[in-house]
């Protein structure tokens, strides 16, 4: 069922039981005014049939919109006709009103059709200008004819020719009605159809340009955030060329100055060489050994920078365990004295292996470096996984130190912070270089004369 016919049905619904309410009222006035009547049933007959149309019209839309069409017409031919056949006693009136019901009936027709039923509505128009052209004739037929039942107005049968002038303007003018109205209304869905796709296009350009704007914002925010990190790496480059000027101007230097001047005495002191000779050629050798240990220590920093390719591999950290030991010199009295080593969350890694054993040679032998004097050392060492991470923890009983007080300076090149024990600075600082290259993270945890905690945090699978 269509749109312009659904809407006809509920109009023929709402028209039947407005024709079912003025059923009753004129069986109300009727009864008043004349009294029962033999037309009493047959009016309330036909209201209740009104109400009966909707169920119709819900199974049979075209057969129930034909009845409500049909049947006032028709029964009001029939009640025209009783009270003639079987009453002895009438007005002339009887004569006219049914015809003035019959044009009001022809109205309906045109309300409950659609202009596509074109041919139920003439078929019902009709039918209705046949009752009402056949109305006298019927009536003769019956022997209850006008002048039949003595009635003598000389203009009787004129009043045919005004009812049918007066159902053809009628219908014709609904019929124009309709036509109008349901041009305005194909004109309306047109231009409603046309308006819903207009706002299709606008809500499709809309969500065209929210995303084109996530995705300008998204690639506005990656430039940012890599323009910062660009910013920061070049920042820390600059630290480096400023650690590494420090480092050619100071301690490469210094034994340099030292070698020259053991130089300047052996010049002075060649024609009177006696027994100090031995201990000042002891002195250039470790000097020559300190720029060589310094200039080793230089190369590692710049091996971390200079791998931009390196391989991966599956390293089991109880080898690398191993290595440590005998790179340190320990023994397995002091590995089951000193040390508590547990790998068993997370026995190995994929990584780069020259790496990740520098980190943990690194991390050992700060624990070993930095053990205190006032206890024996107690060293643990474990690893677990946390989500897409492998998660290296040295925790010692060394002496520690003030971690807030060095937090600006602990990662950074040649940085001790006992002057007591004999360190390079080196450590902490390739620990971090070497873990942030491969993106991982260090975390450093210390207190005086209580010991040191560092948590490395490596990718699984780098």
């Amino acid at each position: 069922m269509g749109e312009l016919t659904r809407r006809s049905v509920l109009i023929a619904n709402i028209l039947s039981r407005i024709l079912a309410l003025l059923s009753f009222t004129l069986v109300i006035i009727l009864l008043l005014l004349f009294g029962p009547g033999i037309n009493t049933p047959i009016i309330v007959g036909i209201g209740i049939f009104f109400l009966c149309i909707p169920l119709i019209n819900s199974y049979r839309p075209i057969t129930g919109r034909m009845i409500l069409a049909l049947i006032g017409p028709v029964l009001t031919v029939v009640a025209a006709l009783l009270p003639k056949i079987f009453e002895t006693s009438f007005t002339d009136i009887l004569y006219y009103d049914a015809r003035f019901i019959l044009i009001l009936f022809s109205i309906v027709p045109c309300l409950i059709f659609d202009v596509s039923e074109w041919k139920s509505t003439y078929i019902c128009l009709a039918l209705i200008f046949l009752l009402i052209e056949f109305f006298d004739p019927l009536h003769e037929l019956l022997h209850v004819g006008y002048y039949q039942k003595g009635f003598s107005g000389r203009s009787y049968y004129y009043i045919n020719y005004i009812t049918g002038l007066t159902f053809f303007g009628i219908t014709a003018g609904a019929m124009v009605l309709r036509r109008i109205v349901h041009q305005s209304e194909a004109q309306a869905a047109s231009y409603l159809e046309e308006l819903q796709a207009n706002q299709e296009q606008l809500m499709e350009a809309n969500a065209l340009i929210s995303n084109q704007k996530v995705e300008l914002e998204k690639a506005v925010n990656e430039a940012t955030i890599n323009l910062r990190k660009a910013n920061q790496e070049l920042l820390r480059h600059n630290d480096e060329i400023t650690a590494f000027s420090y480092a050619i101007s100071h301690r490469l230097r210094a034994p340099i100055a030292r070698m020259l001047g053991l130089v300047d005495i052996i010049d002075i002191e060649r024609p009177s060489w006696g027994g100090d000779l031995d201990d000042i050629l002891e002195k250039l050798k470790n000097s020559g050994l300190e720029i060589d240990t310094v200039v080793r220590d230089l190369n590692s920093i710049l091996t971390i920078h200079q791998s931009a390719d390196v391989t991966t591999e599956r390293i089991d950290f109880s080898s690398l365990w191993l290595k440590t030991k005998s790179a340190l010199e320990i023994s397995d009295t002091m590995e089951l004295e000193n040390f508590d080593i547990d790998f068993s969350q997370a026995p190995s890694i994929i990584s780069v292996r020259s790496m990740v054993y520098s980190i943990f040679l690194n991390l050992i032998s700060n624990s070993l470096r930095y053990r205190s004097f006032d206890r024996d050392l107690r060293a643990s060492v474990r690893t677990q996984v946390d989500g897409d991470f492998i998660v290296l923890t040295v925790r010692d009983n060394g002496i520690g130190f003030d971690v807030e007080r060095v937090r600006n300076d602990m990662f950074k090149m040649y940085k001790t912070f006992d002057g007591e024990r004999y360190g390079k600075g080196l450590g902490l600082y390739l620990i971090k270089s070497q873990t942030e290259f491969l993106n991982g993270t260090v975390v450093v945890e210390s207190r005086q004369k209580e010991g040191t905690v560092v948590v490395v945090r490596l990718p699984l699978n780098h």
